[in-house]
């Protein structure tokens, strides 16, 4: 019974000491991030689904279409096949490796502790990798739905279309880790592409998924976030908000316009009748992923980090 009285004290003291943390206000400053956050989804909310917003983004994508590619960028239009088949080689490469390192391993308990050590992954803990398993699907469910039906304006009919919320797997990375965002990333773009009737073999599951997966989730969170806690990655955010601003700008304009490069040589090659490179790059690596990454993901790290680092049970995977 005292046991009993004893926890129940403890739990109380606890949970006031939570609600007291989260209602610490610094001020006016710290209410600035909020507000803009919200300021930002409301302004994409509206640019996606009023018919307003979907005719002016049409409109420009219609000028922006009769650009001509630069006459010092002409060579990636010859470059982009051997270029695409490294990629799939490395890739290729890379998931033999996995393969039989998981055969010597025997289990996957041990394979996640191999990832572990390679940087790939943030725990090994079965309960981690569990729920990060679990919460990567339900992001990925998250990205396809934003991308088909919050932003369905198409660049390239049939290979590039607006994705105004290109910055979810790095939100994502950020708050709940970096394999959990490649999860966002890869799945979300295998499901957008099936649904929305983008799917190219096997440049969406081989190029597109894994570098959107790789580079625009795990990366953003290997590069901005490292070893911190959420509460570290907060603190530090809270530090200095505008070199936390500018930093994550930068590491998202390179993720990508890489991404980019990349993508629009497996476009190229893999589609009927070959989308231009510099179509595929400008289109995906300017207009489509590489703007709203830049301009959202600073922004809106913080009051998602707000609100879940408390929660001790979300996996960092």
């Amino acid at each position: 019974m005292h046991s009993a009285i004893l926890y129940v004290s403890k739990r109380r003291q606890t949970v006031a000491t939570r609600t007291a943390a989260r209602r610490v206000d610094v001020g006016r400053e710290d209410r600035v991030p909020l507000i803009l956050a919200g300021l930002l989804v409301l302004l994409l909310l509206v640019i996606s689904v009023t018919t307003l917003g979907r005719e002016a983004i049409s409109s420009f994508l219609q000028r922006v279409a009769q650009l001509k590619v630069p006459s010092w960028l002409a060579w990636m239009e010859q470059a982009s096949y051997p270029i695409t088949y490294v990629v799939w080689a490395v890739f290729a490469m890379g998931l033999v490796l996995v393969a039989i390192r998981l055969t010597k391993l025997g289990n996957w308990y041990a394979l996640m502790s191999q990832l572990r050590n390679w940087g790939l992954v943030e725990s090994a803990d079965p309960a981690d990798v569990r729920k990060g398993l679990l919460i990567g699907a339900v992001m990925a469910g998250l990205t396809a739905f934003s991308w088909m039906f919050l932003s369905p304006v198409p660049i390239i009919p049939g290979a590039v279309h607006l994705r105004t919320f290109a910055f979810v797997p790095g939100l994502v990375a950020l708050v709940f880790g970096r394999a959990t965002g490649f999860l966002a990333g890869y799945l979300g773009s295998i499901a957008w592409a099936l649904l929305a009737g983008y799917w190219i073999l096997p440049h969406t599951p081989v190029v597109d998924g894994i570098l959107v997966g790789a580079l625009t989730g795990s990366a953003i969170a290997v590069i901005l976030r490292g070893g911190k806690s959420r509460q570290e990655l907060l603190s530090h955010i809270q530090e200095n908000r505008r070199r936390w601003v500018v930093k994550c700008a930068l590491v998202n304009l390179v993720a990508g316009v890489t991404m980019a490069f990349f993508v629009g040589a497996s476009l190229n090659v893999t589609t009927a009748g070959g989308v231009p490179w510099w179509a595929g790059f400008f289109a995906i690596g300017v207009m489509s992923d590489t703007i709203p990454m830049v301009l959202c993901t600073a922004f809106l790290a913080e009051p998602l980090l707000r609100i879940v680092q408390w929660r001790s049970e979300l996996p960092n995977f």
